[in-house]
């Protein structure tokens, strides 16, 4: 049991990596203004509250795969899930780490002007608007999108499997 927990926590940390798109990664020098400047913003948009998100999207993968191998196992296994990963999440946005490594992320993309510019903005209404939606909004898209790909699923199957057998290749 306790291998198969590990096993799927791992899976479940790994999908974020696993999902990214491989990018450039190229060393940024970010002075003292532009990771405060970072900081605010990333405060302001409510990015790291995203964390506990994806505490609950673990916890939800882990409970769904631990129910189906495993259809015995006790309820109060799954609360002590929950209650696991969003203390580890939590402990972990916390202490800075997280928003430390995100600092020359964001660095990367925007100059000082820039963040700047969209502090200015997320201190409008509709940019206070944008942070308490976003949420909502990237829960459902993902919703969404989870439907429609298993909807076109089937027609990707059929289309990859009709050109394999075209070029004369066979999967077992």
């Amino acid at each position: 049991m306790k291998t198969l927990l590990r096993g799927m926590l791992l899976i479940c940390l790994a999908l974020p990596a696993a999902a990214q798109v491989t990018t450039l990664k190229q060393e940024v020098d970010v002075g003292p203004e532009l990771d405060r400047a970072i900081r605010q913003l990333i405060e302001a948009t409510g990015a790291l509250e995203i964390g506990e998100q994806f505490a609950n999207a673990i916890s939800m993968q882990m409970t769904q795969n631990l129910r189906q191998t495993n259809p015995d196992i006790p309820p109060r296994a799954f609360d002590i899930i929950q209650q696991e990963v969003m203390t580890v999440i939590g402990e972990e946005l916390a202490n800075g780490s997280f928003e430390d490594q995100m600092v020359p992320v964001y660095a990367r993309y925007f100059t000082l002007q820039e963040v700047e510019e969209l502090l200015a903005f997320y201190h409008t209404a509709i940019g206070q608007k944008t942070v308490e939606v976003m949420p909502l909004l990237t829960q459902e898209s993902m919703q969404v999108g989870q439907n429609w790909g298993i909807g076109i699923g089937p027609i990707v199957g059929r289309r990859v499997t009709q050109r394999l057998a075209a070029e004369g290749i066979v999967l077992d």
